[in-house]
């Protein structure tokens, strides 16, 4: 995985010190820090249209237990609530659509994930997408979560709905 492997890609802010300012106007009420490779489809499609990005993902803080799950289950569960913010974007990417386009609409339409293997949730991780089809209106993409020592913690596959108005 090049994007393991390549360290300017790395997110370098240390842990932890995003100030509530900084947090709420760039996590927008997210609980997950994001970093995309190349970077993200705000606002323009910067670069060729690749049908791959890898996202760095790390809570904006330490998770806290919950009642009832084990740390474990409470990572995969921190897992599958960050796994769907981003996951079209590669077929975005591919069709040079930024989430700001006037009539930009999207729904999931099937969406499954497999957990390999438990690991934890609090540093950084390395959510690698790729665009397996892109096509009358509608997508197809997976994603696989790496820790940053490379360990393959989930798949995730998703189908969705891409309509612009325009």
């Amino acid at each position: 995985m090049s994007y393991l492997r390549d360290t300017a890609s790395r997110p370098t802010q240390p842990p932890h010190t995003m100030t509530d300012a900084v947090r709420g106007y760039w996590g927008g009420g997210r609980s997950f820090d994001m970093r995309h490779v190349p970077g993200p489809l705000y606002l323009t499609v910067e670069g060729e249209r690749t049908p791959h990005q890898a996202v760095w993902v790390r809570p904006f803080d330490r998770l806290k237990p919950v009642d009832g799950l084990t740390d474990a289950q409470r990572d995969l569960a921190a897992l599958a609530y960050v796994c769907d913010f981003t996951i079209l974007e590669p077929v975005l990417r591919v069709l040079g659509l930024p989430w700001t386009l006037p009539g930009l609409v999207t729904a999931s339409l099937d969406h499954a994930m497999w957990f390999h293997r438990p690991g934890p949730v609090d540093g950084w991780l390395l959510y690698a997408q790729q665009a397996i089809a892109a096509e009358s209106g509608r997508g197809l993409a997976t994603g696989r979560f790496f820790t940053a020592a490379g360990v393959h913690l989930a798949t995730v596959v998703q189908e969705g709905l891409i309509r612009t108005t325009s």
